[in-house]
């Protein structure tokens, strides 16, 4: 198994069979430049100080069906290697891979998420509608912390009636 950035996110949220987590485990050990990116991967994941990506960016780093396809492992070979590369230059956007990566893990970890209350979705696409961004224009970091803020609201106020305790989407974006 090759050390990428796409099997070091897969590794360090438990994603991989067994064997796998174990041999690239050792791979990551035995070398100091992995071992330094999988720090770096875990600690710009937590600063809070990061600002995101451009909402409405343009090109292989700012463009966020890259990202998604990156995730869904659907990025074509020829942009793979690119993407990485920006990724392990810039905390940001290394920081938002990483992120996406470890919420998708989550939810994908959880069964109760398989079958969430369509009123709860249609809530949720109600908040995100609501403070999208008009299309010819950038938010500005406040509008983007202030929409998170709302957002985190929501799905706790919505995790916490709907089971009476907090699913891990609740908790993370509470944190």
């Amino acid at each position: 198994m090759r050390l990428t950035l796409r099997t070091l996110l897969a590794w360090i949220d438990g994603m991989l069979p067994a064997d796998d987590q174990r041999a690239l485990g050792e791979k990551v050990a035995a070398s100091g430049v992995a071992a330094q990116l999988v720090g770096r991967i875990k600690a710009a994941v937590e600063r809070a100080e990061l600002p995101a990506p451009a909402v409405v960016g343009k090109g292989l780093a700012d463009d966020a069906n890259t990202v998604a396809e990156f995730l869904d492992n659907t990025l074509p070979g020829e942009k793979l290697e690119g993407f990485e590369r920006i990724c392990i230059d810039s905390d940001i956007h290394l920081a938002e891979a990483a992120a996406c990566h470890r919420l998708l893990t989550e939810m994908n970890r959880d069964p109760a998420n398989a079958n969430t209350p369509p009123r709860l979705k249609d809530r949720l696409l109600a908040v995100v509608a609501e403070h999208a961004p008009a299309p010819s224009r950038a938010l500005q970091h406040e509008e983007s912390v202030a929409i998170v803020r709302d957002l985190r609201a929501a799905v706790d106020a919505a995790s916490r009636s709907a089971a009476g305790r907090r699913r891990p989407v609740g908790a993370w974006a509470a944190a």
